[in-house]
């Protein structure tokens, strides 16, 4: 049986947050229903145009006035949505519906997207390989399109963003001159883009199971079959509503949204859609392999019983020589002949190897093994 190295148990994900705090209270209040976090809010904002970029780090949101200037596009990045008055802060200096608001605190959102008057409003998930590769990671993306600004909120630190900055400071390909809209759209292209490696990991792993599934028969090759199925799952509830509210992007009228940047967008819908078919793929490949593992199982235990099945059946009427032989009625007045016999000792086992080696052979005759 091939061997495989151990791995430790992913941490348990939970699906849904908490969100208990907030029975009862008014629409539009802002509760924060994640987790403690240690590291502190950063207010990042990238001010760019086709000549100049500037990176400011901000302590105060009533700062960000400055930098609504409609000559320049205004990244405004929020990293960790768990001080409240800082959002708060920030949503009275951009002029945010305290709805929106309540739900960038609320970490459960599905993937959506939502137009108002002054800004579109978005939800995505950023998902992410574990470092220990043992399945996937994901959290909370927001963001808010503006005349003359981009505003989005992330749980956490991460680079997952670098390449996109790197391209703004260095000033390649359009970034810097084709508009808010276009930034809106290259951080979800980049979120996007970062589904395709989890695919590829989840492709891997399915691969690597549906060898496995022949040789290894254990609990632990069924606990990494729900493992990937779960993982795909978090990958379904990302892509599938968020396939759903790019549509709604390409069908808008907004003003937000420019015309020359259309293109983009549907590029942006094509790379979801083949995110889904492959994810569908998988999923249909996880259920085929659960299948297989159940089968194959089974078809072990069969092989099993039937095996104690003959060995059983041979002995039966071993038994039952033996138990006609050692009762005792010698006294009596029906004597067994046979206890008297000079080789009925012999004669015995001589008639059990003659009835074993008839029952073998017709178990072989029979292809019963």
């Amino acid at each position: 049986m091939a061997k495989h190295p151990k791995k430790r148990p992913a941490p348990k994900r939970k699906l849904v947050n908490k969100i208990g705090s907030k029975l009862g209270m008014a629409p539009g209040s802002l509760v924060y229903t994640g987790e403690a976090r240690a590291h502190p809010v950063s207010l990042v904002v990238h001010d760019y145009n086709r000549s100049n970029y500037a990176q400011h780090q901000i302590e105060h949101p009533k700062d960000l006035a400055a930098f609504l200037d409609p000559a320049t596009t205004t990244w405004i990045q929020v990293i960790g949505v768990h001080d409240v008055e800082m959002l708060r802060g920030i949503s009275e200096v951009l002029n945010i519906n305290p709805l929106v608001m309540e739900d960038v605190l609320n970490l459960n959102q599905r993937p959506k997207v939502e137009f108002f008057d002054d800004y579109i409003y978005q939800v995505m998930r950023m998902l992410s390989i574990t470092p220990d590769e043992n399945g996937i990671s994901g959290e909370q993306f927001n963001m808010i399109l503006g005349k003359n600004f981009t505003l989005t909120f992330q749980e956490n630190p991460n680079t997952l963003f670098d390449p996109l900055i790197k391209r703004i400071e260095e000033g390649r390909g359009r970034i810097r001159y084709n508009g808010q809209d276009y930034t809106a759209y290259a951080l979800a292209d980049l979120v996007v883009d970062h589904y395709f490696p989890v695919l590829e990991q989840l492709g891997e792993q399915a691969e690597n199971l549906e060898e496995r599934v022949l040789v290894d028969g254990d609990a632990r090759v069924l606990h990494d079959i729900q493992a990937l199925r779960k993982d795909l799952m978090r990958l379904r509830r990302a892509a599938f509503p968020l396939r759903e509210a790019v549509t709604n992007l390409q069908r808008s009228d907004s003003a937000l949204l420019k015309k020359e940047n259309e293109p983009f967008f549907n590029d942006l819908h094509d790379h979801l859609v083949q995110v889904i078919e492959t994810m569908e793929i998988y999923r249909e490949m996880s259920g085929n392999i659960l299948d297989t593992h159940f089968s194959y199982a089974s078809a072990r235990m069969n092989e099993i019983m039937k095996v104690l099945t003959i060995i059983s059946t041979i002995f039966i009427p071993l038994g039952f020589l033996a138990g006609i032989y050692g009762m005792n009625f010698a006294e009596s007045a029906y004597n067994m002949p046979e206890l008297r016999w000079e080789y009925g000792y012999l004669y015995f086992w001589g008639l059990s190897f003659v009835v074993v080696s008839g029952l073998i052979y017709l178990f072989r005759r029979w292809g019963w093994f």
